[in-house]
């Protein structure tokens, strides 16, 4: 995934890469070995657009977005990896290379409306490299590549390879955002037995053929946290408004001392 970012198309209820695009051409050719599409586009920030306007580079189509990475919190870069079962409890999510802060991101989809959607989370991170290679062993130990060449990250190496076992012990994070008709449901790893702290917040993006792109339209949202006796591990969130195609921000404290955060980008509405 480069500047252009690897938009997705939904085919055969599985998400395939319809294009993806970098200025250089190392990462072009990884791109080329590594995704399953004929449609790498290799040009500059600068010229990438225009061409596009003017009609000389043609995008596949695409259905959209699954999830949206904000680009200060998360820099998305590497690759797409799956769980298989061996390291937590987040089967069928995803795990994504970060590269500007060294660092794993994990990914939740679920479908809505027929369309995927979902929610990433910070992982892992203090590594001493730009992360991009993924890879599981078939015992269940991960691998991790590293490489900053050709752009600039965290960490005091150039490039690395670490091995992260599970130890067993499951932290404290969000496991999953769903959407609702009237919000959102919140899973934890693991029950608590009080209420939660959340505060919870929309904005979207000015997109535009420079690079990059600030938040825009900030909202702060008023909702209504309900914990589920039967599971409670779960919360039923209730906002005040639901904006479509905006990204939700999730920012969780228990205890106050512990913050975890979380990123829904709403593209459909629960109907």
């Amino acid at each position: 995934m480069g500047y252009g970012a690897g938009l997705s198309k939904v085919k055969d209820n599985s998400i395939e890469h319809a294009w993806a695009s970098d200025y250089d051409q190392d990462s072009c050719n990884t791109y080329k070995r590594n995704i399953k599409t004929k449609a790498i586009f290799c040009e500059k920030v600068e010229n990438f657009f225009n061409l596009v306007d003017k009609k000389k580079i043609i995008l596949p189509k695409f259905d959209c977005f699954a999830y949206g990475f904000p680009c200060n919190d998360f820099s998305n870069v590497g690759e797409h990896l799956g769980f298989k079962g061996k390291f937590g409890p987040f089967d069928g999510q995803l795990l994504v290379g970060e590269f500007t802060n060294s660092a794993i991101n994990r990914v939740f989809l679920e479908k809505v409306n027929g369309q995927y959607q979902g929610a990433c989370f910070p992982f892992m991170d203090g590594f001493p490299s730009a992360v991009l290679r993924l890879k599981f062993s078939p015992d269940g130990t991960f691998f991790v590549g590293m490489s900053n060449r050709g752009w600039s990250s965290l960490g005091n190496k150039s490039y690395g390879l670490q091995k992260v076992n599970f130890t067993g012990k499951v932290s404290l994070a969000i496991k999953e955002i769903r959407a609702t008709p009237t919000g959102f449901d919140l899973e934890l790893t693991k029950p608590v037995p009080n209420d939660i702290n959340l505060k919870l917040s929309s904005f979207t993006y000015r997109y535009s053929k420079s690079y990059g792109g600030p938040e825009i339209n900030k909202k702060s949202h008023k909702v209504e946290v309900v914990q589920n006796e039967a599971k409670p591990s779960t919360f039923s969130i209730h906002v005040d408004e639901l904006r479509q195609y905006y990204v939700y921000e999730f920012e969780v404290e228990y205890p106050p001392t512990h913050v975890m955060k979380g990123y829904y980008t709403l593209n459909s509405l629960v109907k």
